[in-house]
């Protein structure tokens, strides 16, 4: 049997990234009034305790915002995970946790322990109302505005939850309705824009993929999504994410090249590196570091051309949005792999093909 792409349009992974252009075009500034509340209450000091595409891009696009600017240079964010949560001290902080379900065992253990030591400045961010995060944390319970996922992709909450944080670092005027309609207007746009059949058909084959692009997040949600969503036991994604800076500096700047003699790897034809929005003053290094001394494959998906082969995607006109845009770029990257490897479309939303190690409470 042949999947179309008709037949995909028919998963949840696909119906909830369209939720995700809706959940966008609806976002309400004040929506985050309690979220702002929490940072105030410990002057801008806050723990956030989450795993997976929960904090994959909504917590370091925050992170990376927040250090942006003078007006927000106060504002002191720690992620932690787990038994972390438990042994570090917040004295005069708010810790957030972050659960779609509000039944991740990761996040719900270290609540009730923080709650049992009577920690004044505890606040949840889920999806259900009724969770057992919702039940520690009360009327310090922030609702995601959409409903659970049912794709193992989580797209809707990821941009829910990255929104909310970040509507705390600018003023209402910069999440006017025109905005975020027009925001999710060019997001949708993104995910419709199409995709060069050699660059599909490259990462379909693909040994290794390597992402490459800024330290908002993007990259390894993207790294996730790839993996979770598109290997198959026949034919996994292999799939490492990288910060522009590390593989221009230091070691990392020859993880296609031996250090061993200056002397090259040998180099699987299939190797792919995938750089998204490359500088424009990096574009010739990055090119002598990779494409020409390698010969591996490098491509870039970005807002103007460039030095590589280059698939063109619309830019938004505020920055503060772009992480947004890569992140949409990579779900179509997903769906097309997904197509072009001919998985399932109801193996796409729940993968039989891969074991997740669910701890629920």
């Amino acid at each position: 049997m042949t999947y179309t792409q008709a037949d995909y349009a028919q998963t949840h992974t696909f119906k909830e990234i369209e939720q995700a252009f809706n959940l966008v075009a609806g976002f309400d500034w004040h929506s985050a009034d309690l979220l702002r509340q929490a940072i105030e209450a410990s002057s801008g000091q806050l723990h956030i305790a989450g795993i997976g595409s929960s904090v994959n891009f909504p917590v370091q696009n925050f992170i990376h915002l927040a250090s942006r600017s003078p007006e927000t240079a106060h504002i002191n964010v720690r992620l932690l995970h787990d038994q972390e949560v438990i042994e570090a001290s917040h004295e005069n902080t708010s810790v957030l946790f972050i659960s779609n379900s509000g039944a991740t065992g990761e996040i719900i253990d270290p609540a009730k322990a923080l709650q049992e030591a009577g920690h004044p400045h505890l606040y949840a961010m889920t999806t259900l109302p009724d969770s057992s995060l919702a039940q520690i944390c009360g009327d310090n319970t922030i609702l995601l505005a959409c409903d659970k996922e049912n794709a193992i992709a989580a797209t809707k909450t990821v941009l829910g939850q990255a929104l909310l944080l970040q509507a705390t670092l600018f003023p209402q005027e910069n999440f006017t309705r025109d905005i975020m309609q027009e925001l999710s207007a060019h997001l949708r746009e993104v995910f419709e824009t199409g995709l060069e059949p050699e660059l599909i058909e490259r990462l379909t084959h693909a040994r290794s993929v390597r992402l490459v692009g800024t330290n908002d997040g993007a990259m390894k949600e993207l790294n996730l999504k790839l993996t979770e969503a598109c290997s198959t036991r026949e034919r996994p994604m292999n799939v490492h994410h990288y910060n522009q800076s590390e593989i221009l500096h230091g070691p990392h700047q020859g993880f296609f090249i031996s250090p061993e003699k200056d002397r090259h790897t040998a180099q699987d034809e299939t190797d792919i590196v995938l750089l998204f929005d490359p500088p424009e003053n990096r574009q010739e290094l990055l090119q002598s570091t990779l494409e020409n001394k390698t010969g591996v494959n490098v491509w870039a998906i970005a807002s103007q051309d460039t030095v590589f082969k280059t698939i063109q995607i619309p830019q938004f006109n505020r920055a503060e949005f772009r992480g947004y845009t890569k992140l949409v770029a990579g779900w179509k990257l997903m769906m097309e792999i997904a197509q072009a490897k001919q998985i399932p479309p109801q193996d796409l939303d729940k993968p039989a093909r891969l074991t997740k190690v669910v701890n629920a409470h």
